[in-house]
């Protein structure tokens, strides 16, 4: 098992692998931080992997500086299909926001730092769906973010 780590031109942490079980082929992830690819090194490697032959099935780690106040949108989709898995911080809110002003609010959940949870947009991003956030104060969030359905609970990626 091979990888590399570098900054692309757009100044994104891009981490290739090469996993042998895939027929030697490189894959690239795309990570908003170096932190968020030595994560996924660290886990890539106590877990024997986690990419599969197709590339729908990468999912990725993002991490995004969160102010508090009002819902803060983290992902938004249009016609699209995704999961995305939180934990921290503690005692913050999320929910899936589908539609616009009269819209309404599926999923919503309160963190509590030590389990997942999951949001999941379905078809009815067909509308416009949101992923969204309240915090109640300053944060750095990471969390997981995988096109398309996911049918587990909890994420094969541990952040």
């Amino acid at each position: 098992m091979l990888y590399k780590l570098f900054k692309s031109e757009n100044e994104k942490t891009s981490l290739e692998v090469n996993d042998d079980r895939n027929g030697g082929s490189w894959k690239r992830l795309r990570t908003t931080s170096l932190l968020a690819a030595l994560m996924l090194v660290e886990t890539w490697s106590l877990a024997g992997g986690f990419l599969s032959a197709n590339a729908q099935d990468i999912c990725i780690l993002r991490q995004k500086s969160v102010s508090p106040g009002d819902w803060r949108t983290l992902e938004s989709f249009w016609n699209a299909k995704a999961t995305a898995f939180f934990r921290e911080p503690t005692g913050a809110q999320i929910k899936v926001r589908y539609a616009t002003f009269i819209g309404y609010d599926s999923q919503k959940q309160t963190l509590d730092g030590y389990n997942y949870k999951k949001l999941s947009v379905s078809s009815g991003s067909l509308v416009y769906a949101r992923m969204q956030i309240k915090v109640s104060s300053n944060t750095n969030l990471v969390y997981l973010v995988c096109p398309g359905g996911v049918a587990v609970n909890s994420p094969t990626i541990r952040f």
